[in-house]
């Protein structure tokens, strides 16, 4: 059980190698999710103020 992951290693390249790519491209593709969700979340404060401001009067 000592030797298994180099012999994995050995074993599978590819995999290894697309697990690093991918350790590679993470901060990119969370820096864009991140974006992506802020402006949703801004879209999303922004209806629900308008919202609110078209229904203060109606409830007064």
């Amino acid at each position: 059980m000592i030797g298994t992951p180099d012999l994995q290693r050995n074993k599978f390249p590819a995999i290894v190698q697309r697990m690093r790519s991918h350790r590679f491209n993470a901060a990119p593709a969370k820096l864009l999710s991140a974006t992506l969700s802020g402006l949703l979340l801004s879209g999303l404060n922004l209806l629900a103020s308008m919202a609110l401001r078209l229904s203060l009067p109606l409830l007064r």
